[in-house]
């Protein structure tokens, strides 16, 4: 289970490159975005990364982060709902494979979420996640629309909370 998991948070410039690295080839491997030199940005200045370690290895993150203007704008077309005036967002959760069905999404938005005050947004198309997103208050706004690479596209759906 989780709880014996211990979830470290921290901005994305106090992680040292070797974890934000770790964390953006986890990320990667999820296939949850595939703009890797935007990933890398993000991660460093993320408000909150979240890092779940067992064993000196990095099985999960997830981040707080400040949307960029030009993806405020993209999602506030596809999606027909306006973000633009969204100063975070909830994303990056990736889990190694072999760490599934042990709740650590779960346990990294409890982490990151609870008692967050600042309206946030979600981008996901993960049935699980919009699921977790719903239990923390998030509620499903405007138009899905296709995400991912042209190899994986992706039914993307927009969340919101606060």
């Amino acid at each position: 289970m989780s709880e014996q998991f211990e979830i470290v948070v921290r901005s994305g410039a106090n992680w040292d490159s070797s974890t934000r690295a770790s964390a953006r080839d986890l990320i990667l491997a999820s296939k949850a975005v595939s703009n890797r030199v935007a990933l890398e940005a993000n991660l460093e200045s993320a408000t909150h990364l979240a890092a779940i370690h067992f064993e000196g290895q990095l099985i999960a993150t997830a981040t707080i982060k400040r949307p960029q203007d030009s993806y405020l704008k993209r999602v506030s077309n596809s999606s027909g709902i306006d973000v633009r005036g969204f100063e975070a967002e909830f994303g990056y959760v990736a889990v190694k494979e072999k760490w599934w069905k042990h709740h650590l999404a779960t346990a990294l938005a409890d982490k990151l979420l609870d008692g967050f005050s600042t309206p946030v947004f979600a981008t996901t198309g993960h049935p699980a996640m919009k699921k977790i997103l719903a239990r923390k208050g998030f509620a499903h706004k405007g138009e899905n629309w296709i995400g991912g690479s042209e190899d994986e596209p992706i039914t993307l759906s927009l969340l919101l909370c606060g």
